[in-house]
């Protein structure tokens, strides 16, 4: 059979992968995992050359239109990039390029502009009073919308615009790709992008990015970070172990206590200090309670109150230290556990009302 020209419809496209032809503009997968090779032509609209009937079919079957959105909060607005914006965003990209450092071409931003879109990703022009000031976008990668977003023409550009663009990308991904969990890598030396995700709840990670150069920051809807006080009520309850209380306890064939508070309050613990909470249903065995919370029963803590009477000196500091921190412990797990459980209806709802 003939190749034929088939046009590819963006919205079918995962993403794009490098062209192993030297001259070649990309090879992309297609949301039924096939594979093929794209140009963009002179209308900016992406063309596959094929004699595949298999692709040829899935094409015809879901020849679907360009997408195009308009985001507006008073007088910021956001559209859909296309190819009309390639001169400006030429003069953007090449704005603060040094000396030493190779420019960007018309072909580099055309192509820029047309891989821009696809299922998993999409980009914006940012205007404000219909003066264009930047690029805002994301891609979605493991169901986490990875945030793009520039600056270049802001002179009049308020902390207000800054948010309100954010704030319209996010409500945007949580509307059409339906997830909540969102990262952005920010130059450290950015201070106006940094101070944008600080004031819209995005956490800055701990983890360091290999150069120094990057900031990482989280956010996933309903957040709820950890504070400085907290973190070292948990830290400081992992440390102590009461041991000589548990060889004295664990013997009653019907009460374990280090099972029942040690083991169920630090793993726990544990989860919460590394940002793994959502990981909590691998230990839904020693979940005490039917609303899903922790709870110490009363016949533990007389039974923890009654082992204490039998031991003294470093043994009974740490028991009694130990015990001083369990409710407080206690208090920490279940506020985050009932703040996931939000978080798990609030998707459903969404979810159901699609």
């Amino acid at each position: 059979m003939k190749s034929i020209e088939m046009i590819v419809p963006r919205m079918l496209i995962k993403y794009h992968l490098p062209h192993p032809e030297e001259y070649g503009e990309s090879l992309v997968e297609l949301l039924n995992g096939m594979i093929t090779d794209v140009f963009t032509n002179d209308d900016g609209v992406l063309i596959t050359m094929t004699n595949n009937t298999s692709l040829i079919e899935y094409l015809k079957q879901n020849d679907t239109k360009e997408t195009h959105y308009q985001l507006r909060d008073q007088s910021i607005n956001l559209v859909t990039i296309n190819q009309s914006y390639l001169e400006l965003v030429f003069k953007w990209m090449n704005k603060d390029i040094k000396e030493n450092e190779i420019k960007y071409s018309p072909e580099d931003i055309r192509l820029y502009i047309s891989h821009a879109i696809t299922f998993n990703s999409h980009l914006f022009v940012v205007s404000k009073e219909n003066l264009p000031i930047g690029l805002v976008g994301y891609n979605i990668i493991h169901s986490v919308g990875i945030i793009n977003y520039k600056f270049f023409d802001c002179d009049n550009f308020t902390v207000s615009d800054e948010d309100s663009v954010l704030k319209l990308l996010l409500n945007h991904i949580k509307q059409v790709q339906a997830i909540t969990s969102f990262k952005a890598l920010v130059p450290t030396d950015d201070f106006l992008m940094n101070q944008v995700y600080q004031r819209n709840n995005f956490i800055k990670e701990d983890t360091a990015i290999e150069n120094h150069l990057e900031y990482v920051y989280q956010f996933t809807q309903f957040a709820l970070a950890i504070t400085a006080a907290e973190k070292e009520v948990l830290n400081e309850f992992l440390s102590l172990y009461p041991q000589k209380l548990y060889d004295l306890a664990n013997p009653d064939e019907l009460i374990d206590l280090e099972h029942a508070i040690d083991y169920s309050l630090k793993i726990y613990a544990r989860l919460i200090l590394s940002k793994q909470l959502d990981q909590r249903d691998e230990f839904g065995d020693i979940f005490i309670n039917a609303d899903g919370c922790l709870s110490i029963e009363d016949n533990l803590i007389e039974k923890y109150d009654e082992m204490m009477q039998h031991i003294d000196g470093e043994d009974f500091k740490v028991a009694k230290d130990y015990k001083d921190l369990i409710f407080a412990v206690l208090e920490i797990i279940n506020r985050r556990i009932k703040h996931y459980q939000n978080l798990e209806l609030h998707i459903l709802v969404e979810h159901n009302s699609k």
